[in-house]
């Protein structure tokens, strides 16, 4: 018995040592990162988009990642009047490396300051118009329409912007009579990614 304690205690000093608990070390294998990044330690935190695994000598975890900042959002069931100064709003995330874009206000908050890239994709409601600007702070930098008889069309447009740290940019209607279409076959989008930071 006194033999068995003392492999136990060993096993337990040993599972210490490698800065982990005894449950994980026995069920690590068990561990799915298969949907992020694996981040060791104690909690096998599984790092999301947007965050990478830093490790330290006293700490591990997941911190934001200011390296790669891009981002990519669509909507399929927006459409109607939308007057002017309505912001587009984007809530179907497919990328948003840095977290810096809020899919429930449609605004892009730059996490770092830097020369960005931002492409736009809108479409009009059959035999209609829509006029689209880029604000960036309170700064319209880009205006561009889209307008066809009698059907409906999709229209895109890229801009490159200096923005600084914490400034926002999204995007909003610029016509009083803009009505916005989308379906399944047509997704008004937005996305953006950071050239170099400055």
């Amino acid at each position: 018995m006194d033999n068995f304690r003392m492999l136990v205690l060993v096993a337990l000093t040993l599972v210490l040592y490698l800065n982990t608990s005894f449950a994980e070390f026995i069920f690590a294998r068990a561990v799915d990162h298969s949907k992020g990044i694996p981040c060791p330690g104690k909690t096998y935190k599984t790092c999301l988009p947007g965050f990478r695994c830093e490790e330290g000598s006293s700490k591990t975890g997941c911190v934001k990642s200011l390296k790669k900042i891009s981002f990519e959002a669509h909507t399929t069931d927006a459409q109607g009047h939308f007057p002017v100064g309505k912001v587009l709003i984007f809530p179907i995330v497919s990328v948003n490396d840095g977290q810096g874009y809020n899919s429930k206000t449609g605004i892009f908050t730059a996490p770092v300051a830097g020369m960005y890239q931002f492409t736009m994709h809108f479409c009009s409601a059959p035999s209609q118009s829509m006029v689209v600007a880029l604000i960036r702070g309170k700064e319209e930098i880009a205006v561009t329409t889209v307008s066809t008889y009698p059907y409906s069309g999709c229209l895109s447009h890229s801009t490159i912007a200096r923005v600084e740290k914490n400034q926002s940019v999204h995007l909003v209607s610029r016509w009083s009579a803009s009505r916005l279409f989308s379906d399944e076959y047509r997704w008004p989008s937005f996305s953006g990614i950071l050239m170099y930071k400055y």
